[in-house]
């Protein structure tokens, strides 16, 4: 796949209906969303809840995002599960800038090109080990830009990422899929210490 790509993903859950009420509640609409470098839907799956990759091809035109109560309409980056972040990025075949560390997630980061995907090794076994454990190496996260730096009210703790301070929008299973509300807007905070690799 090309990271540069339109992106469509699918939300697996064994009860859509649920899923949907569950994140309403917290004012995400996941429902058919359309992001300017991804669509996602929720669709029925007798599997725990999971994010991938679907087939279908990208629609001719990218619908406005909706308005949600949370604001939060714009997707930054979606997170990519690995167990070799060096690996992974030679298979996307373009260069990656390291990002500060996700403690939400317990992983390194790297952003693949210009984005939007971002690369996640575990670093402790925490969410993004147990992403791993359960689904192997998938799309596991979704950034999501807060308006103006403020994160939702009821969201998780608050910690720094690779976009700023962040939190878990809806905690849920340990091995997600997990939805960050991010304060940064921009590309992505680099780790000072790692310069650019290919």
């Amino acid at each position: 796949m090309s990271p540069a790509a339109h992106i469509m993903l699918r939300w697996r859950t064994p009860d859509p209906a649920a899923a949907t009420r569950r994140l309403a509640a917290i004012g995400f609409d996941v429902a058919n969303l359309q992001f300017d470098v991804a669509d996602l839907a929720v669709v029925r799956s007798p599997t725990g809840d999971r994010l991938e990759v679907a087939e279908a091809p990208a629609p001719s035109g990218v619908a406005a995002v909706p308005e949600h109560p949370n604001g939060l309409g714009r997707l930054l980056a979606i997170g990519w599960a690995t167990v070799d972040l060096e690996r992974a990025a030679q298979e996307f075949g373009r260069s990656v800038v390291d990002l500060m560390p996700d403690r939400l997630l317990g992983a390194r980061a790297a952003l693949v090109g210009d984005g939007p995907i971002v690369l996640l090794e575990p670093n402790t076994e925490a969410r993004l080990a147990a992403t791993l454990a359960r689904w192997g190496e998938v799309p596991a996260a979704l950034y999501l830009s807060a308006p103006d730096g403020c994160l939702p009210h009821g969201a998780s703790p608050v910690s720094v990422g690779p976009f700023d301070p962040s939190a878990l929008l809806d905690p849920g299973a340990v091995h997600g899929p997990h939805l960050i509300a991010c304060s940064g807007a921009g590309a992505g905070r680099r780790d000072p210490s790692v310069t650019i690799r290919r």
